[in-house]
């Protein structure tokens, strides 16, 4: 006959048993000015050491200060990216599928570049650019620097070269005014040894290996001269991926890793007038952002042949303020009736720029500010 025996264990008071204290720290009183000194000393043997970029965090002269942004001309995606557009000195990736507003966007920013009387190079290395649309967003084809260049590697000395002679310019003339240089597309841009060699080479991961190696290089360029560098990928999948997000950017980890903010573009409808189709509904939304708080989305909508509708987006984001007032089918600022519907108010306040600029100013949203600091 087996026998089962239940052996009581006295409960453990674990406020009895004795813990160890752990030793604080004391903050010793030390004169300022002796901090002080020990900290130039430091910075000083660094630059002894050949390292002439050391300093203080907080000094004007730090290369990491964002120096000022560039306006996307669209208010919903300037505060979604949360500092009112995209950085200079830093690099921007505009990354999506295919007609969901990422080449509408960078011509935005040429437009806004070219406002502010800035210089600004576009590598179309699709050969895809149409001038016509172009002009129709604002650029000025006859001010815009245009390069297609072979290879990727031939990309990459362009925009070093671009680089440097833009900031000797800038500096030459005392021109506080935005330099930007956009490159269309990451995908197409392929190395040098794919296009001197036959298709039936195999060249595993060549870009990804060329972008490890230059983006080191011209990345510190770039943010020492406040050169804005805007990226521009298409949707590459990810193979066997069941479950997550499958979607890659092309040139491996290595841009991801280097750019400060990636925004992802994704088209959802169709904007249309009656019967007609006339644009596409976008949400763009910011999968990282070093610049501010990440993941926030913007809603707007690109008209076909004129671009990123900036009054409309103006006006949904005024009408969730308050600021605009919409009875029936009338919208209202203030006493001043502004139409009938949300396509006719947005054509009116492109015709009376005043009054997008004080709705603007009521509803706290970026409008066609300079987005420069002292110092570029």
């Amino acid at each position: 006959m087996l026998g089962f025996f239940i052996l009581e264990r006295e409960p453990r008071n674990m406020t009895e048993e004795k813990i160890p204290a752990k030793k604080k720290i004391k903050a010793v009183e030390v004169d300022p000015a002796n901090v002080v000194e020990a900290t130039d000393d430091i910075i000083a043997a660094i630059h002894a050491s050949g390292d002439e970029s050391a300093g203080l965090l907080g000094s004007e002269n730090n290369n990491l200060k964002i120096r000022g942004v560039i306006s996307t001309q669209c208010p919903t995606l300037d505060l979604a990216i949360g500092r009112g557009g995209i950085p200079l000195g830093r690099l921007t990736i505009l990354h999506g599928g295919e007609a969901c507003g990422k080449t509408s966007s960078a011509l935005h920013l040429v437009a806004e570049v070219q406002r502010l009387g800035g210089i600004a190079l576009y590598m179309d290395k699709e050969y895809k650019l149409d001038p016509d649309y172009a002009e129709a967003i604002g650029v000025d084809t006859k001010k815009l620097i245009i390069s297609q260049p072979n290879h990727l590697e031939s990309a990459f000395d362009i925009q070093s070269k671009v680089i440097e002679r833009a900031a000797k310019w800038r500096v030459k003339n005392k021109k506080r005014v935005p330099i930007l240089i956009v490159l269309d597309s990451m995908n197409a841009a392929i190395t040098k040894a794919q296009f001197e060699g036959d298709s039936e080479q195999k060249h595993m991961a060549a870009q990804a290996r060329c972008y490890s190696e230059q983006l080191p290089r011209l990345i510190p360029q770039a943010s020492k001269e406040d050169v804005a560098l805007c990226w521009i990928s298409q949707i590459r999948k990810k193979m066997n991926i069941q479950f997550g997000d499958g979607d890659e950017i092309a040139g491996g980890q290595a841009p991801r890793f280097y750019a400060s903010l990636i925004i992802n573009y994704k088209r959802v409808g169709t904007l249309k007038s009656g019967q007609d189709k006339i644009g596409s509904n976008v949400v763009a939304e910011c999968k990282k952002n070093q610049i501010s708080s990440p993941f926030k989305k913007a809603k707007f909508d690109i008209r076909w042949g004129e671009g990123i509708d900036a009054e409309g987006a103006l006006l949904e984001i005024a009408l969730e303020k308050g600021v605009i007032a919409r009875r029936g089918n009338t919208f209202y600022f203030g006493e001043v009736k502004l139409g009938i519907t949300a396509e006719k108010v947005s054509s009116a306040l492109k015709k009376a720029p005043k009054y997008a600029a004080k709705i603007a100013a009521a509803s706290e949203v970026p409008w066609r500010s300079s987005g420069l600091t002292e110092g570029v």
